[in-house]
């Protein structure tokens, strides 16, 4: 994105009229999903098939029915947040109740965090902690100065409830991109003074109007078409069996399962499994969700939450929806990311059967694996298809 002048479209969206009444807190947001370690390939792994049940005679036996099993019999719950890259700061799209609120990037520790804040209708907030502030004396009482550099500076009535404070700086576009023009942000009331440093800030406002359009355009409502699903053990760990079976059966090879605890730790308990394939060349993770609403914007939502493995950059991206058939859809997405350690490449491969997503992700650091993931993709496609 060109660093002296927001997108059309992003400016577009800053242009709002309806003042996001709700501002939740940065505090609130806790994601499920952590950042990835780093991966040891060397780290002592069971093969897939003995990390499984197995399957009773009674049990699902395709892929299709297993995911449908594990749905019906499972508990839905709506999120909070997901996850979206933003570079070094946190970005979510949150939700009340299942209805979208606002998008959200966040930068700093827990106890002095800075959050920027779009809601639907395109209002700008900014909301933080201070922790040596007499909040109590300044919330409702007092003026905020917010300063970027000398890019802008404007003088707002500070809001705030507890120790979390805000200000409402609607929705023009001056302050977006003096963020992402700056150096560093200053917050100050009196000589009391709050300042960060505005490192990715440039990914951080992308991300934020790319997470605004999607909830507006693709959605009128705004709501997420994604949901959790709880899993009873069972069930788990059918869909793990016959998730790994397909996996094999389709040219992944030497797929293997980390403990539940790893798979958690790495990539959150949204995760149904993960394991390296390919003699540890591709790294493999699998999630199930539930489907509310337009499959298409589910999957940005899903590939959205897993690409916070895109720590610097988002490079390129692709989506491809399938036609549905009696069985369900499939949908594809290819994303070209800009790591720590260079580009890599983020491959999903999604399943919907109408109420149920089975998402299954492929990274791996040489972009021409490219093809061979596609090739693996399709047999999987065709298998479930044959045998549904």
């Amino acid at each position: 994105m060109n660093p002296t002048a927001l997108p059309v479209r992003i400016l577009g969206l800053l242009f709002g009229t309806l003042i996001l009444a709700a501002c939740s807190t940065v505090e609130d947001v806790q994601p499920e999903l952590r950042e990835q370690s780093a991966i040891d390939s060397s780290q002592t792994l069971e093969p897939a098939v003995d990390q499984t049940l197995s399957l009773s005679a009674a049990a699902p036996t395709t892929l299709r029915e297993s995911l449908s099993a594990a749905g019906a019999s499972g508990t839905a719950f709506q999120f909070d947040a997901l996850r979206l890259p933003a570079g070094n700061w946190d970005g979510y799209v949150q939700a009340s109740g299942g209805s979208f609120l606002q998008c959200l990037v966040a930068w700093g520790p827990r106890e002095a965090r800075l959050g920027i804040s779009a809601g639907w209708e395109s209002s700008l907030f900014v909301q933080f902690r201070a922790p040596d502030w007499p909040v109590a004396e300044l919330i409702n009482q007092s003026d905020l100065v917010v300063a970027v550099d000398e890019l802008y500076q404007r003088t707002v009535p500070l809001e705030g409830n507890g120790q979390l404070m805000w200000v409402n700086l609607g929705a023009t576009p001056d302050f977006a991109q003096s963020l992402i023009d700056g150096e560093q942000l200053t917050l100050r009331v009196g000589n009391h003074v709050m300042v960060y440093p505005l490192a990715d800030a440039e990914l951080a406002m992308q991300a934020l109007y790319e997470c605004l359009q999607l909830q507006t355009e693709q959605e009128g409502t705004g709501a997420l078409s994604l949901h959790g699903i709880d899993l009873t053990a069972v069930s788990e760990s059918n869909l793990t069996e016959t998730t790994v079976r397909a996996l094999l059966e389709s040219g992944f090879g030497d797929v293997q399962l980390r403990a539940a605890e790893q798979t958690a730790e790495q990539y959150g308990s949204r995760a149904l499994l993960s394991g390296p394939a390919w003699g540890g060349e591709a790294e493999l993770f699998v999630s199930v969700f539930g489907l509310q609403g337009d499959s298409k914007k589910a999957l940005e939502e899903a590939v959205n939450d897993a690409a916070r493995l895109c720590r610097e950059e988002v490079q390129a991206r692709l989506i491809r929806m399938e036609e549905p058939t009696s069985i369900g859809q499939f949908g594809r997405y290819s994303l070209l990311c800009a790591g720590e350690s260079g580009e890599f490449v983020l491959e999903t491969l999604a399943f919907f059967d109408g109420r149920n997503i089975l998402v299954i992700h492929a990274v791996v650091d040489d972009v021409n694996e490219r093809d061979r993931i596609d090739g693996n993709f399709e047999r999987m496609m065709a298998r479930m298809s044959a045998t549904s």
